[in-house]
C-alpha cells in the first residue's frame, strides 16, 4: 500500500522533471510526498507507532558514571526495589503510560519495562524509585532506525534531581536504554 504510494509520487516527481526539462516550463509545485523524500522522512510514515524499553540496573551507593574506569554493565548489580516508570509526551495535556519494574528482593536486578504504540515526538520519562536511590543516568540507548555509535556523551545522558529525563522517539522506532540506578551513601539511608 504505501510502497505504492511512493513508487506512484516517485514517478509523478520523475514525470513533471522530465516535462520541465522537455519544454524549459518552471515546475509550480512537485508532489508532496517526492518532496519528502527528498528532505529525509516520507509524511505516509511520519505517525507511525514508536516503541521505548528500559532496563534498569542499580549501582551501589557513591558510584560515578564519569569516572575513568566506570564499566556499567560490571559495576551495577545491586538488587533493588520496585521504580515506577511514566511518560509524558511534550505539549501533550494527557497523562501518558506508566509502568513498573517490580522488586528484586535480593538478586541483582535487571528489570525492563516496555512502553508500545507511543505517538512519536519528545518525552518526558519520569522515574519514581525506592527510597535509597540518589540519582540515576542512562547509561546508552540503542536504535533500531538511528545510530548512536558516535554519540558523543558517555553516559548518554544525566537524570535530572527530579528523577526525569528527556528522549525523542522517532516514527516507527524502537528505543532500548539502560537506566542505571546510584544508591545513596548508607549513612543517608
Amino acid at each position: 500500500m504505501a510502497i505504492g504510494r511512493i513508487q506512484r509520487a516517485i514517478g509523478a516527481g520523475l514525470v513533471a522533471g522530465v516535462l520541465t526539462a522537455l519544454t524549459g516550463a518552471i515546475a509550480v509545485a512537485a508532489p508532496a510526498l517526492m518532496g519528502d523524500f527528498v528532505a529525509g522522512t516520507p509524511s505516509i510514515f511520519q505517525n507511525e507507532p514508536a516503541a521505548l524499553s528500559i532496563t534498569v540496573r542499580p549501582c551501589p551507593p557513591g558510584y560515578d558514571p564519569l569516572a575513568e574506569d566506570a564499566d556499567y554493565a560490571r559495576d551495577c548489580r545491586e538488587p533493588a526495589g520496585d521504580t515506577l516508570f511514566s511518560l509524558a509526551l511534550a505539549g501533550s495535556q494527557a497523562s501518558g503510560p506508566s509502568a513498573s519494574t517490580g522488586s528484586s528482593g535480593d538478586a541483582p536486578q535487571e528489570s525492563t519495562v516496555g512502553f508500545s504504540e507511543l505517538t512519536p515526538g519528545r518525552y518526558t520519562v519520569g522515574a519514581a524509585p525506592p527510597a535509597e536511590i540518589e540519582s540515576a543516568f542512562i547509561g546508552a540507548c540503542t536504535s533500531d532506525t538511528r545510530d548512536f555509535t558516535d554519540y558523543p556523551f558517555v553516559p548518554f545522558a544525566l537524570v535530572g534531581p527530579d528523577g526525569a529525563a528527556a528522549l525523542t522517539l522517532e516514527p516507527g522506532e524502537t528505543l532500548a536504554c539502560d537506566w542505571y540506578q546510584i544508591a545513596g551513601s548508607v549513612d543517608q539511608q
